[in-house]
């Protein structure tokens, strides 16, 4: 009688419900029973007896467009990830592998190459040229090949015989005192600008103010009769959106000046 007895208590002992045992912190080899889980699949018992969620205690709700990551450099907790710090988790692109884009630097003439760098379109590239807000002429060799270039009125039209362009400012590699570049738009064939050194040859960049194109170039040699053949005969032309990185139209030869306040004009190309 006593052995069924024992045999029935303990019975009765395994079948009381596990929510009627204490849950805490147990020692090695006991068995404590699970509270209640709340029903979500995410969380996880500790050995504290307590449901939770993640290794931190709880992921909150997260704003739209957050990533979580560790971007410390060591072991952490994770944590949301900045733009910043996500692009930089990110390796640049290969011939191998895609990746990041590399910055590019501004500006609109710049492609990205197949190795992974900006670089300006090879010269003859195709395509038109269209209206740029810098224009610069430079590498001037004057008429006279050992003399600096000078020159008394410089014009850009944007139609073969149509107006000229007027800049709203202008800037020059090499200037001598008193005849500075704005004088190649002045109006007034009395003025010139007028460089101090022929090599290196000097650059001078148009500034418009909005976007220009550019058919044909006009240029009016020196009012005097020494030195009108220092209107430079051969230059290059070139473009720019941003006063950075410029891309070469051409090399030009608008023919030699023997006169003063001689005026030549020649058309430009409307595609590389």
């Amino acid at each position: 009688m006593k052995t069924i007895l024992l045999i029935l208590a303990g019975a009765l002992a395994l079948a009381l419900p596990a929510r009627a045992q204490v849950v805490g912190p147990v020692g090695h080899g006991e068995l404590p029973s699970c509270p209640d889980s709340g029903g979500n699949h995410l969380n996880y018992v500790s050995a504290t007896g307590v449901f939770s969620c993640g290794t931190t205690g709880g992921v909150p709700a997260l704003a739209n467009g957050t990533v979580l990551g560790n971007a410390s450099g060591a072991t952490a907790p994770a944590a949301a990830l900045t733009p910043a710090q996500l692009t930089a988790l990110v390796q640049p692109f290969t011939a191998g592998l895609p990746g990041a884009v590399p910055a590019s630097g501004g500006g609109t003439a710049h492609f990205l190459r197949a190795d992974g760098t900006w670089a300006a379109p090879p010269e003859g590239g195709g395509g038109a040229v269209g209206a740029h807000r810098y224009w610069a002429i430079g590498n001037m060799i004057a008429t006279t090949r050992t003399q600096p270039p000078s020159m008394a009125e410089c014009y850009l039209a944007a139609t073969v015989g149509g107006a000229s362009q007027i800049p709203v400012a202008s800037t020059s590699t090499d200037s001598y005192s008193g005849a500075p570049p704005s004088d190649l738009y002045d109006g007034n064939n009395g003025t010139i600008w007028g460089s101090n050194n022929y090599s290196p040859p000097p650059f001078v960049v148009f500034d418009y103010g909005v976007p220009v194109g550019a058919a044909q170039i006009s240029v009016t040699s020196r009012n005097d009769a020494t030195w009108y053949v220092q209107t430079p005969q051969l230059f290059d032309l070139w473009f720019s959106d941003d006063d950075v990185t410029f891309r070469k139209l051409g090399t030009f030869n608008i023919g030699a000046f023997t006169s003063a306040l001689q005026t030549k004009t020649i058309p430009l190309p409307t595609t590389l």
